[in-house]
């Protein structure tokens, strides 16, 4: 079966929505880049505690931070780039 014509206009809607989902992933990767910066300012200051259970305690938690933040971005991710394929489905 052969594919009609598009709509008019909605090649212009379809690179509209692509365009503010690609606008989305910018701002996620800034967010997450920010994120990933503080949490290296925080280990920097946890590793000049002086109380040894204490820093290791605290280098735990941010290690688990810094595990869910890069899980919660990539599925963020991923979750906008099927968004943008659909866009052109």
């Amino acid at each position: 079966m052969k594919a009609g014509k598009p709509v008019a206009g909605s090649i212009s809607k379809s690179m509209e929505k692509a365009a503010v989902i690609q606008r989305q992933m910018t701002r996620e990767r800034e967010r997450h880049q920010n994120k990933v910066a503080s949490l290296a300012a925080q280990h920097a200051i946890v590793v000049r505690v002086a109380d040894p259970a204490l820093r290791a305690a605290k280098i735990i938690k941010l290690r688990c931070d810094e595990t869910e933040e890069n899980q919660r971005h990539r599925a963020k991710l991923s979750e906008l780039e099927r968004r943008a394929r659909e866009v052109w489905r």
